[in-house]
């Protein structure tokens, strides 16, 4: 998403058409007339473009009317350069934006992320219960074992191969192994259309040019949320990117929180793997990735948590992200169920501040910072306590 970012910020740079052309322009000439390319991209490139995109005009029209533009236009070219100012106008009318290509190299980069950390859980998994690989139908040689100076080596090398041969491979194959072989169960989001369109857009882009493929089609028919054809172009904006992350991400932490409850049992383990599920959520919420929070709420099993704690902050969290997400109709009446009396200060502060009662949740924070019992560092940056910095901006003005 960093990446992403950077590029929408830059995105007008990037696909700069003037730029480009310069820059092929300089690639051939050591000097160049700076007018003679602003009159080229102003007037003669658009033409061109409109040509080309022109599906009413013949090839034998569309190449006069080329040629008629050219005419009027040659005579400001520098002479012996014209056809090095041309074609590399040209080029940068035939050539598609950058910005899209860039979003769709992304998506593949997310895959191929998510694709690694499943082998990464398998690996873990078979580290701590080895005897799952003596159902693998991986056979070994004698030959092959008497390579390895220690059994440790052996198995590590064992371990390997089941992983890559479990990554050959689908999506959906991923998942049912490692429920049937170590019963771990993805969330509920991994068999839902979103997910699995990411991962077929994927496929698309790195095997069809980005196209619709008949594969793409296949996978996604039983869903009622498909609806393109074979060969339409499968856009990746920046809105379907981070959408995108959001939904892989949840994928990967139902996966890991699935492993981790599974094989977890030391209670300073769980604690710790608990607390990083819930600091994931509260990280999320800062950098304002409120549509993953909702879905980690929603997806993630907080059921199978022994930390109250963790399960409440999760919570809150997540109230706190429908709240952002224009959806807090849905999550009112749970808010305002939730029972407070025996609890936390920061909990009773979340209750008031989530129901809009300003008055006596700032002034529960404000004693709450001067008694050390919320950090200022929190009272900043924690998104929930947006209108109690708002309100205090205006006491304070």
């Amino acid at each position: 998403m960093r990446l992403a970012r950077y590029v929408k910020e830059r995105a007008e740079e990037i696909d700069d058409a003037k730029l480009r052309a310069k820059q092929l322009i300089e690639q051939r000439l050591t000097e160049i007339d700076e007018h003679a390319i602003e009159e080229l991209m102003d007037s003669f490139l658009p033409f061109v473009r409109d040509s080309i995109d022109d599906e009413n005009l013949s090839e034998e029209e569309r190449d006069e009317a080329v040629s008629k533009a050219l005419t009027e236009i040659v005579g400001s070219l520098p002479d012996g350069a014209i056809s090095s100012y041309l074609e590399s106008v040209i080029r940068v009318a035939g050539s598609p934006p950058a910005v899209p290509m860039l979003y769709s190299s992304l998506v593949v980069s997310l895959v191929g992320e998510l694709e690694t950390l499943v082998g990464e859980i398998t690996r873990a998994l078979y580290e701590h219960d080895p005897i799952k690989l003596e159902d693998s139908e991986r056979q070994f040689k004698w030959s092959e074992i008497a390579a390895f100076g220690t059994l440790d080596e052996f198995r590590a090398h064992a371990i390997e191969r089941a992983v890559e041969a479990m990554l050959h491979g689908s999506f959906s194959d991923w998942l049912g192994f490692l429920q049937t072989k170590f019963d771990v169960k993805a969330p509920r989001l991994a068999a839902e259309f979103e997910a699995i369109e990411i991962v077929q857009r994927r496929h698309a882009i790195v095997h069809a040019g980005g196209l619709a493929s008949r594969q793409y089609l296949d996978k996604l028919s039983k869903f009622k949320e498909l609806d393109v054809a074979l060969e339409d172009e499968l856009e990746v904006t920046f809105e379907y990117l981070a959408r995108a992350a959001d939904v892989l991400l949840v994928v990967a932490l139902g996966l890991v929180s699935s492993a981790g409850f599974k094989v977890c049992k030391q209670d300073e383990i769980v604690e710790a793997f608990e607390d990083a599920i819930a600091n994931r959520c509260f990280f999320l919420l800062q950098e304002r990735r409120f549509g993953a929070v909702k879905m980690i709420v929603e997806q993630v099993p907080r059921d199978r948590m022994k930390s109250e704690s963790s399960r409440l902050i999760i919570q809150v969290n997540g109230w706190i992200a429908m709240k952002a997400l224009g959806e807090f109709e849905k999550c009112i009446k749970e808010v305002k169920a939730f029972d407070v009396s025996a609890r936390s200060n920061d909990m009773v502060l979340a209750k008031l501040t989530l129901l809009g009662e300003i008055k006596p949740a700032y002034a529960l924070a404000r004693k709450m910072v001067d008694s050390g019992d919320l950090k200022q560092e929190h009272w900043l940056t924690w998104p929930l306590l947006e209108d109690l910095r708002e309100h205090h901006r205006k006491l304070t003005a």
